[in-house]
This record gives structure tokens, sequence and C-alpha cells, in this order.
């Protein structure tokens, strides 16, 4: 759905799209298609501001460990959506070159991996941010020892959340290492998937607990 990031608002601004000199009842597929994905695009542009909107309000009102849960889904939520964004914009770069878009590949991989790179460089602030708000003095991850159901008032439905997702950490931390180290140049376009996810859940260190 990346591809209709290239759509305008204006008409007379897409490329490759000649109205039929006899004109057809219904709308042409071609044309139809990339309002479908313009207007994808822009719900999904519209939900990422919600959300980061949400999270912003989160980090600004919680006090201690309250609302660590939801920023902790929002951020992991927003983690994923960025990597398939990723994968969207190499998937994108190629096409743009075979269409002759840019004036060669060499100027869209540059223009995609700066993009990228934008996207990890965003997403590691935010990672940032949610461990200054929280994990210097809470880290139910890793800590899973402390009562967060009673001490933190966490519940015991989200406290068995936060159980089984450092199990699924510790369960599959070479898995994740390897995932954290890919890069997003295109030669990597297949591997992106995880590599965000990977970053944040391992900075919380709960496989690194006998340390």
């Amino acid at each position: 759905m990346s591809n209709s990031l290239f759509w305008v608002e204006d008409p007379s601004g897409v490329r490759s799209f000649t109205p039929p000199i006899t004109p057809f009842e219904f709308p042409h597929a071609h044309f139809a298609t990339r309002q479908v994905k313009y207007f994808f695009a822009r719900l999904q542009r519209h939900i990422l501001v919600a959300v980061l909107d949400k999270l912003q309000r989160i980090f600004k009102s919680s006090k201690g460990c309250s609302g660590w849960l939801a920023a902790f889904v929002a951020v992991l939520g927003l983690a994923m959506a960025n990597e398939e964004e990723q994968k969207a914009t190499r998937l994108i770069q190629t096409i743009e070159v075979h269409t002759e878009t840019f004036s060669s590949s060499k100027d869209y991989a540059r223009a995609a991996n700066v993009a990228c790179q934008d996207i990890d460089a965003r997403m590691e602030f935010i990672f940032q941010i949610f461990h200054w708000k929280y994990n210097r003095r809470w880290n139910p991850l890793k800590d899973l020892d402390r009562d967060w159901a009673g001490e933190f008032g966490f519940g015991d439905e989200n406290s068995q959340i936060i159980r089984e997702v450092s199990q699924l950490v510790n369960e599959n931390v070479a898995f994740l290492q390897m995932k954290q180290q890919g890069t997003v140049e295109q030669a990597n376009m297949t591997h992106l998937t995880s590599h965000l996810v990977a970053r944040f859940l391992l900075s919380f260190g709960c496989h690194n607990k006998s340390t």
C-alpha cells in the first residue's frame, strides 16, 4: 500500500495515465486502484498520528509504572508497522527504477536508504524515550520476581502477559540477536522483518538476568 505515497491529490499530476477516448461506465481499473491506495495511505497516516499522540499522552501523564504496558504495546506495534514500511520502500525502489521515475537507479537507492535509515533513527529515539520514562526504575520484563500484580497494580492478567513476553524473548534470544544486527540496505530487503522489534525487546535485558 505504500506505493500510494507517490499519488498526488491533483489528477493532473498522475503519471502514466491517459483517460480513455470513450468514457467508461465505471472508473478505469488502474485509476481506481490508485485511488484505493491513496485512501489507505491517508488512513495509515491518520492511524500513525493517533498512535503517536496517544503514546505521547501516556509518557506525559502516567506516574510510576502506570501506563507501562500500554506504552510497551504501542511501541512494539510501531516497530512492526515501520518494518513493513521499510520493506515497502525497498519494493517501490525496484518498481520506480523499472518505470524510470528517477534519472538512475542510484538516485532512488539513495533516497530509499535515507528513508529507511530515518525510520530506524526515529524508532531508536522512541525506544530511548520509553526507557528514560520507565526502565530506570521499573523493568517488568527482566524483574519477574517482583510482585507486579499486587505491589505495582499491574493486575493478574497484565502480569501474565509480561511473563509470557519475557519467556518468548528468552526462548528466541539467538533469533532476536541475529535480527537486531540487520541493516536496511537493499540486499537485506527480505530480512527486515523483526529487526526493530528485536532491538526493542533485547534492550530490556531480560535475557541477561544472570549478569
